[in-house]
C-alpha cells in the first residue's frame, strides 16, 4: 500500500505543475481556458485507452482513472464509443444489463426510445435496480425493462442493436466500469451474433427463463463465421458445463501459451489443466485481481511454476479472458467460477483471429508488467 500512495502523491505533484504548464500555454495562446482545459483534458484521457478496429468490430480497453469524482469521470473513448451506438440505432435495442449508473448512457437509451426505437432491458434486480447509485429510475415510464428477481446474478452487459450489433465484453455500464476498473468491450458487427444474442434476450425478457440449464430458445448460430473468423457463442447456466469443457480443451490443445486474465479463477478443472501446460513446456502466465486471488487456483499455479501476479489497479481488475496460443481469445461476462457456471445468467464467445487476440496480449502485457502488479507471497 506505500507504494501506491508514493506513486499517487508522485503524480499530484505532476499533474499540480501540468496543470500551471495548460493555464499559461492558454493564456498566452488567447483561447478561453475552459474551452482549452475541456479539449486538452478530453484528448488525453481519450489517448491513454486502447481501442483496436478491424472490419467487422471495435475493440476497447479501459483505462483506470482511479477517482471517486463523478465530475472527473468524463472523455472516456469507450463511452463515447457505447453512446454513438445507442445513437446509432435505428429500429431497437434489446440489452441485458448487470448495473446502470452512468447518467450519459440512460438518457441516450431514453432518447433512442423517444426518437421511436423499441428499447427494452433485461436488468438484474439487486445490482441495476436496489442499488442506490443506480439511474434505472429514469427509465420509468419510458424504457421497459424486466428485472431477473432471483438471488443469482443477471451478469450479463450486452446490448443488440438494430439486429445487425451486438456489444459485449466485462464492462458494466457504470461509472467505476468504464473508469476505474480493468474492462474490455467489443462491439461486433454480425446479424449472425445478432441472433444469438437476442435468443437470450428473448428467453429471458420474453420467457422469464434466468436459471434453467435447458433452452427455452437455442441460439440459432452457437458457431458462426464473419470474414473467416470463427466465433463460437456460450450462455450459461444452459451452456455452463460445456464452457468449461470447451475452456479446458483449448487450453489442452494449445501448444506455445495460455494468457490469462481472470477477475477470479476457482474452476479446478482450468487451474489443473493450465499447470500440466506449463509441465509440458507451454507459456501460461496469468494476472489476478488482487482481492480474493489467494482463493482459487493462482496459489497451486503459481506454487507449479506458474508466473502469477495480483494485479496493480487499486480498484478492481475485471476482465475474464483467455488468449491461446496468441490466436484464439475467450471474453465475456462469464467469471470462471462455479456461480457462473450453475448459476448466473452469463455470455462468452470465442474468436479464432490472431489480429484480435493480438489486442488481448497487448493489454495483457501491459497488465502484467504494471510496475503495480505484484508477485504474490505462496504458502507452497
Amino acid at each position: 500500500m506505500g507504494s501506491r500512495k508514493s506513486s499517487s502523491s508522485g503524480r499530484l505533484v505532476v499533474g499540480i505543475l501540468g496543470t500551471l504548464l495548460i493555464v499559461i500555454i492558454a493564456l498566452l495562446s488567447g483561447q478561453d481556458l475552459d474551452e482549452f482545459l475541456d479539449e486538452f483534458l478530453l484528448e488525453d484521457t481519450v489517448n491513454e485507452e486502447t481501442t483496436v478496429s478491424g472490419d467487422w468490430y471495435d475493440l476497447y480497453f479501459t483505462e483506470p482513472i482511479n477517482e471517486d469524482n463523478w465530475d472527473l469521470h468524463t472523455g472516456s473513448a469507450v463511452e463515447a464509443a457505447l453512446i454513438d451506438a445507442i445513437n446509432g440505432a435505428q429500429q431497437s435495442i434489446y440489452g441485458a444489463l448487470f448495473e446502470l449508473n452512468m447518467e450519459s448512457i440512460t438518457q441516450a437509451l431514453i432518447a433512442a426510445q423517444r426518437r421511436g426505437v423499441d428499447v427494452k432491458l433485461v436488468l438484474d434486480d439487486r445490482y441495476a435496480i436496489e442499488d442506490e447509485e443506480s439511474t434505472v429510475e429514469e427509465l420509468d415510464g419510458v424504457v421497459e425493462y424486466r428485472a431477473d428477481d432471483r438471488s443469482a446474478l443477471m451478469h450479463h452487459k450486452f446490448l443488440v442493436i438494430d439486429e445487425t450489433r451486438v456489444w459485449m465484453g466485462s464492462m458494466n455500464f457504470t461509472h467505476n466500469g468504464i473508469y476505474n476498473n480493468n474492462n474490455n468491450a467489443v462491439l461486433i458487427r454480425s446479424t449472425l451474433l445478432a441472433g444469438n444474442y437476442l435468443a437470450e434476450f428473448r428467453e429471458m425478457y420474453d420467457d422469464g427463463v434466468f436459471t434453467q440449464r435447458d433452452d427455452s430458445r437455442e441460439s440459432p448460430n452457437p458457431q458462426l463465421n464473419i470474414d473467416e473468423t470463427l466465433i463460437e457463442t456460450f450462455f450459461s447456466p444452459e451452456d455452463g458445463d460445456a464452457l468449461e469443457e470447451r475452456l479446458e480443451e483449448l487450453i489442452r490443445e494449445s501448444g506455445e501459451s495460455v494468457h490469462m486474465m481472470a477477475f477470479v479463477l476457482t474452476l479446478d478443472s482450468l487451474g489443473n489443466a493450465m499447470i500440466d501446460r506449463h509441465n509440458a513446456g507451454v507459456d501460461v502466465q496469468a494476472v489476478f485481481e488482487s482481492r480474493g486471488s489467494s482463493q482459487g487456483q493462482m496459489e497451486p499455479m503459481g506454487c507449479a511454476g506458474i508466473p502469477v501476479k495480483r494485479d496493480g489497479n487499486p480498484n478492481t481488475f475485471h476482465h475474464k479472458v483467455f488468449v491461446f496460443d496468441g490466436e484464439i481469445v475467450a471474453l465475456g461476462s462469464f467469471n470462471f467460477s462455479a456461480s457462473a457456471r450453475d448459476d448466473n445468467s452469463e455470455n462468452m464467445i470465442i474468436v479464432h483471429n490472431p489480429e484480435f487476440a493480438q489486442a488481448f496480449i497487448d493489454e495483457f502485457n501491459k497488465r502484467f508488467n504494471d510496475p503495480e502488479a505484484v508477485i504474490p507471497d505462496l504458502s507452497c
